[in-house]
C-alpha cells in the first residue's frame, strides 16, 4: 500500500510542478493535497520540512544537470558551426584555386601553344601551384 501512496504522491507532484512551474510551491501544494487525500499523511505530517528540503535539493541537482547538458549542447553547436565555416572556407579556397588554375592553363595555351612541359614549368613557378601534379594540369590542358 505504501508503494501505491508513493506513486500517487509522485503523480500529484508532477501535476503541481507543471501547474506551478516552481519546485517549492509545487511540493508545498503536493503535501497539502496528499494530506487531504490521506496519501502518506502520517509521514508528510511528521517530516514536511524534510520532504520540502529533499525534493528541492533533488530538483536543484536536476536543474544543474540539465543546465550543464544544455551548455555542452550549445558548445557543441558552436564548435560544429565553426568547423562548418572552416570547411566551407576551405572548399571555397579549393574551388577558387581550381578556377584560377584552369584560367592560367587556358591563358598559357594561347601564348605558348601546345607545349605542355613548358606550361607545367611556368605554372609551377607560381607559389600557389608549386605542387600541382601533371595529372591535374592535364585535366585543365585537355578541358
Amino acid at each position: 500500500d505504501i508503494i501505491y501512496e508513493y506513486v500517487a504522491f509522485t503523480k500529484v507532484f508532477h501535476q503541481e510542478l507543471k501547474r506551478c512551474g516552481n519546485t517549492i510551491d509545487a511540493i508545498k501544494n503536493t503535501i497539502a493535497i496528499c494530506k487531504d487525500k490521506n496519501i502518506l499523511r502520517e509521514y508528510l505530517t511528521q517530516r514536511e520540512k524534510e520532504v520540502i528540503s529533499m525534493v528541492d535539493i533533488l530538483f536543484d541537482e536536476d536543474y544543474i544537470r540539465e543546465a550543464y547538458v544544455n551548455s555542452l549542447r550549445e558548445e557543441g553547436v558552436e564548435i560544429g558551426l565553426a568547423r562548418g565555416r572552416e570547411e566551407g572556407l576551405e572548399e571555397g579556397r579549393e574551388e577558387e584555386r581550381s578556377v584560377g588554375l584552369s584560367s592560367l592553363v587556358n591563358s598559357l595555351k594561347v601564348f605558348i601553344g601546345n607545349d605542355f612541359s613548358k606550361m607545367c614549368a611556368i605554372v609551377r613557378q607560381n607559389e600557389c601551384y608549386a605542387n600541382v601534379t601533371d595529372a591535374e594540369l592535364m585535366r585543365y590542358w585537355n578541358g
